[in-house]
């Protein structure tokens, strides 16, 4: 979103509902950033929405699925 103390920078929000969807927005970002941020445009509104992942099965999220990217 824009900056509304300074027009010149953004602010990234990274938020789920709980711990687990925050951490799934970090996971995102730091593993496909290339992919995530290849559709960022400065003039427009941009959102990732993502999905973690238990592809393991012991619990602890390890993967992300992104559901869509504006």
């Amino acid at each position: 979103v824009k900056n509304p103390w300074d027009e010149t920078k953004s602010i990234i929000v990274l938020a789920g509902v709980r711990f687990m969807g925050t951490k799934a927005c970090i996971l995102a970002l730091t593993q496909h950033h290339e992919k995530i941020l290849a559709k960022y445009n400065k003039h427009e509104d941009f959102y990732c929405v993502v999905k973690g992942l238990d592809r393991d099965g012991d619990g602890q999220l390890d993967d992300v699925e992104i559901l869509g990217i504006k």
